[in-house]
């Protein structure tokens, strides 16, 4: 498995939006600065606080993985559930 690589913009001083470079997707913001950055989801969750803007980055993207299996399961469910009721 490839190690993902990230791209960051500057929002302003300390602040910066982070996105996987391939595919393309933003997956939040980190603010900080070295050697103290807080990990922000795109819907304003703090994650935590991490050492290098790379972990915090490894953070959002752990977290928006966790988030897709989570609605994948629950559209999963959804669509069971309905075929179940057609019966």
């Amino acid at each position: 498995m490839r190690t993902p690589t990230f791209a960051y913009e500057r929002l302003v001083t300390g602040m910066f939006s982070v996105f996987l470079k391939e595919p393309r997707m933003r997956l939040g913001v980190v603010s900080g600065r070295a050697g103290n950055w807080l990990a922000e989801t795109p819907n304003g969750w703090g994650i935590s606080r991490y050492r290098t803007r790379q972990d915090a980055a490894m953070a959002l993207l752990n977290q928006a993985r966790i988030e897709k299996r989570v609605s994948d399961r629950m559209q999963n469910r959804a669509k069971n559930h309905s075929e179940e009721g057609c019966r």
